[in-house]
């Protein structure tokens, strides 16, 4: 899903194609290490029911955790076919459907429709549809606020260094907060404790962040405080690349 997740930031040219590889290596290494499992685990046992494999009339259980086996290795192989088919015509497609599908696909073919968990296969499928929904409502709103308390006013440049900080700190809180409660258990065993302060947590850093936000904004932004407002925006936008 690199391309998906890249293209708008490559599209408007705040990065380039290869600091857009770089850091969706880096992030996407780190989401798969530090909220990964969650869905890992989804599609490892919550699509095609394991014990329908195992208890196959006619198949033993050590058979049927080697059908469980190959049918997931035909989902990889067959996911894996389509997403270079589809980027080979420049088509966007989504990995998460392709996989879904794939091992939804073999789960019937290899046990029927009753191996499906089809309560997870809807929740899933719900998902597809709120989350592009959800995010562009998110979009909107966060555009508008820029474009209103940042870009919108006379010192668009001072306005930054108020603003972006704030901004920042909800990112981080958000982030805390859903690799605290979604992934560190499966890395540490200090989840819990981390879980109970949670909270307490996520502003701690969150505030961290906004801090360090607001000292490279005033490094970087000061000097063009009193510059035209054209270059205020030019500068202020540079600045919005990293972010």
């Amino acid at each position: 899903d690199v391309a998906n997740s890249m293209a708008d930031a490559v599209g408007s040219k705040s990065i380039t194609v290869r600091q857009a590889i770089i850091a969706a290596g880096l992030c996407e290494f780190a989401g798969a290490v530090l909220v990964g499992a969650h869905v890992t685990d989804t599609v490892r046992k919550g699509i095609v029911d394991p014990s329908a494999m195992a208890s196959l009339p006619g198949f033993s259980a050590t058979e049927g955790a080697a059908l469980l086996a190959l049918g997931m290795m035909s989902a990889l192989l067959a996911a894996a076919v389509w997403l270079h088919v589809a980027t080979s015509f420049g088509m966007p497609v989504s990995t998460t459907h392709s996989i879904v599908g794939a091992v939804a696909g073999f789960g019937v073919v290899a046990a029927g429709w009753s191996a499906v968990q089809w309560d997870t296969m809807g929740r899933i499928v719900v998902s597809w549809f709120v989350s592009p929904v959800s995010g562009g409502v998110i979009g909107f709103i966060l555009f508008k606020l820029i474009s209103r308390f940042i870009l919108g006013q006379d010192r668009p440049a001072r306005a930054a260094t108020r603003m972006t900080p704030l901004f920042v700190f909800m990112l981080v809180v958000v982030v805390v907060l859903a690799i605290v409660y979604k992934g560190l258990k499966h890395i540490t065993t200090r989840a819990e404790w981390l879980s109970d302060h949670a909270i307490a947590v996520a502003l701690l850093l969150g505030v961290a962040g906004a801090l360090v936000c607001r000292g490279l904004l005033t490094r970087k932004l000061t000097e063009h405080f009193g510059a035209p407002l054209g270059e205020q925006l030019e500068r202020v936008e540079r600045t919005f690349a990293p972010l």
